[in-house]
């Protein structure tokens, strides 16, 4: 039975009686009870939903909340670490390194508030020596993906005085687009006199290497060289690298080891002492060196146990002893000689006596000849004139014969006999003799004179005459004391001969 047709199209068909949705026909009785369940669902439906946001929205809200309190903690600490950190760390822009933000610590670096930094320019407050090192800074900083560098310069604070400084930079970037930078800069005043003390002190530890007159050796325990100082070219004639990792002991004189190992020991047992010894030059001659031992300090670049040895060349020194050492030696080997001589002459008072005294003061003095000479006149008024009565030749090993040299005009020589009268000896050379007191020596064939005065009974009896015809020799003070004890032992001799 076919009811009125409210409403139809191609999937719903209502009627009075009935209602067809998609071939299913429902009768109208049954609608308002669906109609009901349907109410009821869509109710509890809605109330899920709600009940469901409102959960939803407390849990974003609590969530919210922590992460808030997350962030207060964190920027709290952020600003402790900038308030009181004594870096200042501040953020620059890309293009003029301005200054977007500064940190509250810029007031205990420069003396400025950060508002007075803000918008200023680094280049600004920068030393005009300063600005090529920052302009690589910066084209560094601008370039570099992640650009994390550090430089030093010059900043002038709130007085108007330079300070250095040394800023550590970051890029600040929100994805891959930099925004700015991100810098933390710290006071190196202080660092940087210690630098500068440091580099003037190794450049004059260089100077003093390169200059000193001392060889500087870094040894190992072993004696072996690890490290000689730019002086040892100059001493040795050896570049630096050439006697590093050699044995001390190759480049010592071989009788000069066991001082070596006296250096040593003396180190080991904390005594500074000094030490000569020979090294040998590259040349194969040997210096004397004046070596003494100390600790290396710096155990991390030398070693446990290293040591330190400083080498002075001391062979000019060594020379002027071992001459010094030469003429004591034979200055006592003129006293004793002489001392013998008087003895033999007081004691023989003979001819063979005189002799040999003569003989032994040729040898002594290396003379040619020895010879006594005995000052007299012919008559009360005439010429003074002298004669030989004894000598001495060494080349002929023989007494001389008295008749070879006398009545030898002597008037020119005053200036000797006033020398003889004051009881000193006279020192001639050929070269250096007077004219007027040259025949008296050309008549001896000598290119050298040593004259000494005989007295008898405290008048001038004559004199004693060492000649050297070889050379010219300066005659030293010891000869001389030497020829005047000779002269005061003739003088003892011949008196006692002629009474």
């Amino acid at each position: 039975m076919k009811g009125k047709v409210y409403y139809k199209d191609d999937n719903v068909t209502v009627t009075d009686i009935s209602i067809t949705c998609n071939h299913v026909t429902l009768p109208i009785d049954k609608v308002d009870h669906c109609r009901i369940h349907f109410r009821v669902n869509s109710f509890l439906f809605a109330l899920i939903c709600f009940i469901s946001s409102a959960i939803i929205f407390v849990y974003v809200i609590a969530k919210r909340q922590k992460a808030e309190k997350e962030l207060g903690k964190v920027e709290r600490k952020y600003h402790m670490l900038t308030e009181f950190s004594g870096d200042m760390i501040s953020r620059l822009s890309l293009d003029e390194l301005k200054h977007l933000y500064v940190s509250p610590s810029s007031e205990t670096l420069l003396g400025l508030r950060p508002e007075e930094v803000i918008e200023r320019s680094l280049y600004e407050m920068l030393h005009p020596d300063d600005i090529g090192a920052l302009k690589d800074f910066h084209t560094a900083a601008t370039k570099l993906p992640h650009p994390k560098l550090a430089v030093s310069y010059r900043l002038k604070n709130k007085d108007g005085e330079f300070i250095w400084v040394e800023t550590s930079c970051n890029a600040a970037s929100r994805g891959r687009l930099k925004e700015g930078i991100i810098a933390v800069t710290r006071e190196i005043t202080e660092r940087k006199k210690l630098e500068d003390l440091l580099k003037k002190a190794e450049e004059s530890l260089r100077l003093f290497e390169e200059n000193s007159g001392s060889l500087i050796l870094l040894l190992s325990p072993d004696s072996k060289v690890l490290r000689a100082s730019a002086s040892s070219k100059r001493i040795l004639g050896y570049p630096p690298a050439k006697l590093e990792g050699s044995d001390l002991r190759k480049i010592a004189h071989k009788d000069d080891h066991e001082i070596i190992d006296k250096i040593l020991e003396s180190h080991f047992l904390h005594q500074k002492k000094k030490h000569s010894l020979r090294v040998k030059r590259k040349n194969g001659k040997f210096v004397w060196v004046e070596a003494t031992l100390s600790m290396a300090k710096d155990f991390d670049y030398c070693g446990a146990g290293s040591m330190i040895c400083a080498m002075r060349d001391i062979t000019k020194r060594k020379e002027k002893e071992e001459k010094q050492k030469g003429k004591l030696e034979y200055n006592e080997s003129l006293f004793s000689t002489a001392t013998s001589i008087t003895a033999i002459l007081l004691s023989g008072k003979t001819e063979r006596s005189l002799t040999k005294s003569l003989r032994i003061a040729c040898e002594a003095m290396g003379v040619d000849r020895v010879g006594v000479f005995k000052l007299h006149r012919k008559t009360p008024r005439g010429k003074l004139l002298t004669s030989q009565v004894y000598g001495w030749d060494s080349k002929e090993a023989e007494l001389i014969s008295a008749k070879k040299l006398r009545d030898l005009p002597f008037g020119a020589n005053r200036r000797w006999i006033g020398t003889f009268e004051r009881r000193d000896c006279v020192k001639r050379s050929l070269k250096n003799v007077p004219f007027r007191e040259k025949t008296f020596s050309l008549s001896l064939g000598a290119l050298s004179i040593l004259a000494a005065p005989v007295f008898v009974e405290k008048k001038l009896w004559g004199f004693i005459c060492l000649e050297a015809s070889s050379d010219e020799r300066i005659w030293k003070k010891a000869e001389g004391i030497f020829s005047l004890s000779m002269g005061n032992a003739l003088g003892s001799f011949i008196k006692c001969k002629e009474y």
